[in-house]
């Protein structure tokens, strides 16, 4: 027994230790990452003096600023969620508004694929908090942009049921093996996935936490790898 309580306590401490470390990390990095951005931007505004290369180098470090400044707000936002610091603005949503914003995003990221995007929603009004929510929907959303082949379909639903409102994404991409799927919603998963950029290894896992701030669930469904993917949530009516 003194054993297993010593090993809790070391566990204990490794967890309070991680947590430091990420918020120290996360915040120490994202001043110098404002500074590399913004000076490289004023740089790129002299177009009389850079030559094409230039522009070329200068955009590969904005787009590598950008992934590192993605990797630091979904570290910020997994450590808010384990710390239970994250705290929900529950208004009422029309579900029709809210996903017409959301196809008005997706259409440049599909258009550049070929992709079609199939829409079938419900004129329901829910409690939900609209960002987080939104968060959500980009990330699947991306998601199956980003694993499925150009010129492919991708049905978003948001259907009511009999308890509030559930919500899926289904693609007819890479898919996914049993095995994977038991870690989808873990913070860095580890899934390799040939062909494709890797992500941050968070986005699923944040998720995760949203939809369960709200009283909901997540859960990934595909018959294996090729056969595609559906993802779905659930929040309540009155989520809170």
């Amino acid at each position: 027994i003194l054993v297993q309580q010593v090993q809790v306590q070391q566990e204990q401490e490794l967890g309070r230790l991680k947590t430091r470390f990420m918020s120290t990390a996360t915040h120490e990095i994202r001043t110098p990452l404002s500074s590399i951005q913004g000076y490289a931007e004023l740089i790129q505004l002299d177009d009389d003096n850079l030559s094409e290369a230039q522009h070329h180098y200068f955009d590969v470090i904005q787009r590598n600023v950008m992934r590192l400044t993605k990797l630091t707000e979904d570290l910020l936002d997994v450590q808010k969620l384990e710390e239970g610091r994250t705290t929900l603005n529950i208004e009422s949503v029309d579900i029709m508004d809210l996903v017409e914003e959301v196809r008005s995003e997706f259409r440049p990221i599909l258009g550049e694929k070929h992709q079609i995007l199939e829409v079938k929603i419900a004129d329901v009004t829910v409690g939900m908090d609209r960002l987080r929510v939104m968060q959500v929907l980009v990330n699947l959303l991306s998601n199956a942009s980003k694993f499925s082949p150009d010129g492919s379909v991708i049905v978003f639903e948001a259907v009511e049921t009999e308890g509030g409102i559930q919500f899926s994404v289904t693609d007819h991409g890479i898919g996914i093996n049993d095995e994977d799927r038991e870690k989808l919603f873990a913070p860095f998963p580890g899934i390799l996935v040939e062909g494709n950029v890797r992500g941050t290894g968070l986005g699923l896992s944040i998720c995760k936490g949203i939809v369960e701030l709200h009283n909901g669930r997540i859960w990934a469904e595909s018959r294996g790898l090729g056969e595609g993917s559906k993802f779905t949530f659930t929040l309540p009516v009155a989520a809170h």
